[in-house]
């Protein structure tokens, strides 16, 4: 079978050797004839292709996107199988009439992603989207910032709006569990003094929730990291960290994928994941990648336990106060770093290799007589 891959380069890069190990042709021109459309994360083009060319379409997602999947034309409602990472989002898919929808956890490469000597106690590799330029909040505020003039009495004003937005995100960044963003809005909307709802209505709910929730979301990352600032390795951009002020193992530079990334991970005796506060979000990439070659320290989130078992293949925390007392446990006891690391790895080479993903889609396309 002739398969058209479109999309994300690091599940590309780990699929495509099983894709040609399994017989199948892949190309990435849309001038090619092909069989199948297999959108990786990418719904807008694979869509948009399939459509025109009246090609069946599999997308395998790792992010909430949804693309204006409600009012798709009913041949891709009939003709796409969609890969979900979480089961919020495959039912989601499913209520607004897309035929073929099934959860489908991410995956790891586990020759790539192994165990190192460990020469770090914890590490961290993300992004924060907090004060940098692309920032929806910064976006959002950026025509008021240009009138906040703290010598005129609407200038001080908006300074005082602008205080409230900090505390109220601050706050909301000390709580770890996933809230949904038009409850975020909801929230900072009783929480704000009826005399700032003038400028809040200057914009519209949708820029409201993305720009909080994207912020709320940087600064609950950085509320964890903080806890471990003499201890963390971090690998991000520079551009992203340097809000945290000094950070002394921060490498400011984005890893290499997989050759940096994968020596960060299996070099560091804990990695850290933190989940973004969605309930909609599935396990990120990043977790299967850690439990393969390190100790998984996360957050807690209701997809986690679809796979993992927490204090057997993986630690969680519900809250920064037990984040930092369960770090302290695990560095006063280095025989269960070992073991639970032992323990995840083996369930991920078990079950949760990209052989074993691309065997379920495999299995789910010859079941609608796509392949033979």
């Amino acid at each position: 079978m002739k398969i058209l891959i479109n999309g994300s380069p690091l599940l590309k890069y780990n699929l495509l050797p099983c894709l040609e190990a399994a017989g199948h042709h892949t190309i990435e021109h849309p001038d090619e004839h092909a069989d199948l459309i297999l959108g990786l994360n990418e719904l807008e083009i694979s869509a948009h292709q399939s459509f025109n060319s009246k090609i069946p379409m599999a997308i395998w997602f790792t992010d909430t996107h949804k693309f204006q999947s409600e009012n798709a034309p009913d041949f891709l409602k009939e003709n796409s199988f969609m890969f979900c990472f979480s089961e919020a989002q495959q039912l989601w898919f499913s209520k607004v009439g897309w035929q073929h929808s099934f959860y489908l956890p991410l995956a790891v490469n586990s020759t790539l992603f192994k165990p190192l000597q460990k020469t770090k106690d914890i590490s961290f590799m993300g992004e924060l989207r907090h004060m940098t330029a692309d920032s929806p909040m910064v976006q959002l505020l950026h025509p008021l910032r240009l009138k906040a003039n703290p010598s005129t009495p609407f200038g001080n004003e908006l300074q005082s709006f602008f205080k409230v937005i900090h505390n109220f995100l601050e706050k909301s960044s000390q709580v770890l569990n996933p809230i949904k963003k038009e409850e975020l809005y909801d929230d900072f909307c009783n929480s704000c003094p009826v005399t700032f709802h003038k400028y809040i209505n200057l914009f519209d709910a949708s820029q409201w929730q993305a720009a909080l929730f994207e912020n709320h979301n940087a600064l609950l990352r950085a509320s964890v990291c903080r806890l471990f600032e003499n201890e963390l390795e971090i690998n991000g951009t520079y551009e992203d960290w340097s809000t945290l002020g000094d950070w002394p193992k921060h490498l400011k530079k984005r890893a290499s994928y997989p050759q940096e990334w994968s020596r960060l991970c299996g070099s560091s005796n804990i990695s850290l994941n933190l989940f973004r506060p969605d309930p909609m979000h599935g396990i990120p990439l990043k977790a299967f990648e850690i439990a393969s070659c390190s100790l998984l320290f996360t957050n807690e989130h209701p997809m986690l336990k679809k796979v993992f078992t927490p204090d057997v293949d993986c630690i969680s925390f519900q809250s920064l106060k037990e984040a930092r007392s369960k770090y302290h446990w695990l560095k006063n006891n280095p025989e269960k770093i070992l073991e639970i690391s032992q323990a995840s790895r083996s369930l991920m080479l078990k079950g949760h290799q990209y052989t074993h993903r691309w065997q379920t889609i495999e299995e789910s396309l010859r079941d609608a007589g796509l392949i033979d």
